[in-house]
């Protein structure tokens, strides 16, 4: 349907805590690598963007900008904007 529609399809993942990125690669070390791959091959086949994000601090947003694992504050959010802004605004240019 998106295709018909002439859409452009991004899959992505938000940043998470940077505190529980590194405990899932200490407990599951396969895990991420594995889902950033599938990910990688299901975009290609089906011609879709792929835009993944690990640690919040990478992205300049400290840990204590989430509630939790993964779920942003208010300022989280706002610190996602340039972010969100880099990766949507080429597609959302008239």
């Amino acid at each position: 349907m998106a295709r018909e529609d002439k859409l452009e399809v991004i899959v992505t993942q938000v940043p998470l805590r940077a505190q529980y990125v590194e405990a899932l690669a200490k407990s599951h070390p396969r895990v991420t690598p594995f889902m950033h791959e599938r990910a990688e091959l299901l975009a290609r086949e089906m011609g879709v963007r792929v835009e993944l994000f690990g640690r919040g601090t990478d992205l300049g947003i400290p840990d204590d900008r989430f509630y939790d694992y993964g779920h942003l504050t208010v300022d989280g959010c706002r610190r996602m904007e340039p972010v969100w802004k880099r990766v949507l605004g080429p597609v959302l240019q008239p």
